[in-house]
């Protein structure tokens, strides 16, 4: 059976202004969204506003964000993966608020981009309890394992990337996760940050006393880094094997942490 007839422009920008009429003016109008949904299929089009309805029970605004970008939306993803976007950006704004959900709105390129290598990725959270017997094997304690945007520790909480899609096997991105650890595991055990007397100023207070500071960390870690792998090598060599294996995938390094002095 062939599919129903697309709503006209005309049509879609009516039922726009009706359902968004509390976040729209004169100067912001439903005119851009109904006209890049017009040349989208009558399911597409349905599929719109019944999502529409139900996150204006919510909030308007984040209506009105979701119709602004639904259009490229359809152009990147099927419907699954259109609805998952749909759900990722309401539980962003459910759990941060207004701007952080329409950001996550907007950044619907980033999001299908990580839908298509989804097969590939791996997810902290669910590799989280091997990461934390993994390290209590190597540090003989426990510490703590955190998500963040940046690779660091504090010597007592290791930061780690929510997800993982570098490579395109997912045994190498869990691998991956697992260099990430050691690499942060070696500075505590290895004294990255360790002060040479208890009255020493700490590494951060240390670099900033250098005319170009930020220069002054990229070059410590560069080195700290060529000591770390020696150290690494010589007390797990099959490891360091597995680093190496990953190193022929890509020209650099894969579990540089983050350059931060925290101590």
């Amino acid at each position: 059976m062939p599919e129903a007839k697309s709503f006209s422009f005309e049509a879609l920008e009516e039922r726009f202004d009706e359902m968004l009429d509390a976040v729209l003016s004169s100067r912001r109008t439903a005119r851009e969204p109904a006209l890049a949904l017009s040349v989208c299929t009558r399911t597409q089009q349905e599929f719109t506003l019944h999502w529409l309805e139900v996150i204006i029970r919510t909030n308007s605004e984040m209506g009105f964000q979701f119709v602004r970008h639904a259009a490229r939306a359809f152009e990147l993803m099927d419907l699954r993966q259109v609805e998952d976007w749909i759900i990722n950006a309401m539980d962003v704004y459910d759990r941060q608020g207004l701007y952080p959900g329409s950001e996550a709105f907007a950044a619907v390129d980033t999001f299908a981009r990580e839908e298509s290598l989804r097969p590939v990725t791996v997810r902290l959270d669910e590799t989280v309890g091997v990461l934390n017997h993994y390290i209590r094997g190597l540090a003989g304690r426990s510490l703590r394992i955190e998500s963040s945007d940046e690779v660091f520790t504090d010597t007592e909480v290791l930061f780690l990337p929510a997800l993982l899609n570098r490579y395109g096997d997912k045994q190498n991105n869990f691998t991956l996760y697992k260099l990430m650890t050691t690499y942060l595991w070696a500075q505590t055990r290895f004294g990255t940050f360790r002060k040479q007397t208890q009255d020493d100023p700490p590494l951060s207070a240390r670099l900033a006393e250098y005319s170009e500071p930020q220069r002054a960390l990229s070059l410590f870690f560069a080195l700290e880094s060529i000591r770390l792998e020696a150290c690494i090598k010589r007390e797990l060599p099959g490891l360091w094997r597995q680093m190496n294996s990953l190193l022929e995938i890509t020209s650099d390094k894969p579990a540089a942490p983050k350059q931060t002095a925290t101590r």
